[in-house]
């Protein structure tokens, strides 16, 4: 895992995960908001070590059957074997990726401790941010309805219709 931060705030951008990156990757690894410099980020590689076990395998040989000519494995006891076994955490923070990799935490909930030459001393969870009291509102007289001013101009308009069609029919009627 690559952890990219702030060499100035110990903020961290985000991670590149893996466990095995070559130095190309880790050159072009580049996570920073627009308005940071490339060189004020750092990069922080998590130390991984190889792990090892031991296995008895069957070993082999062969030799030359006299009667067929033919060459011919035969079994010459089991040896043990070093093999590979994973990678583990390597590392001074080896608690908190542990956590971080099984999703347990965010790393954005931490920040890194950096010298004056951007080098991580620490990782830290960040300071909870102060919660604002809640604003109590003032109680506000309702607003004057405005309904029932929409009511009189419709009852208004509505008379005025009668008015025209009453007028109309006795029109016609004459």
């Amino acid at each position: 895992m690559i952890i990219l931060f702030s060499k100035i705030t110990g903020e961290i951008f985000g991670t590149v995960d893996g466990r095995v990156h070559d130095q190309a990757q880790i050159d072009s690894a580049m996570i920073k908001p627009d308005n940071v410099p490339v060189d004020e980020v750092g990069k922080y590689i998590v130390s991984y070590k190889p792990l090892t076990k031991v296995e008895k395998r069957m070993q082999y040989k062969q030799v030359l059957n006299p009667d067929t000519l033919e060459v011919e494995q035969v079994e010459a006891g089991e040896v043990e074997v070093e093999v590979g076994a994973g990678l583990e955490l390597d590392d001074q923070f080896k608690e908190l990726f542990e956590k971080v990799e099984s999703g347990q935490v965010a790393i954005q909930r931490y920040q890194m401790i950096v010298n004056d030459k951007g080098e991580v001393q620490d990782i830290v969870e960040k300071p909870a941010e102060p919660v604002a009291e809640p604003v109590k509102p003032e109680p506000v007289a309702p607003p004057k309805s405005d309904t029932s001013l929409a009511l009189k101009e419709e009852v208004a308009f509505m008379k005025q219709q009668i008015k025209d069609l009453t007028k109309l029919v006795e029109g016609k009627k004459k």
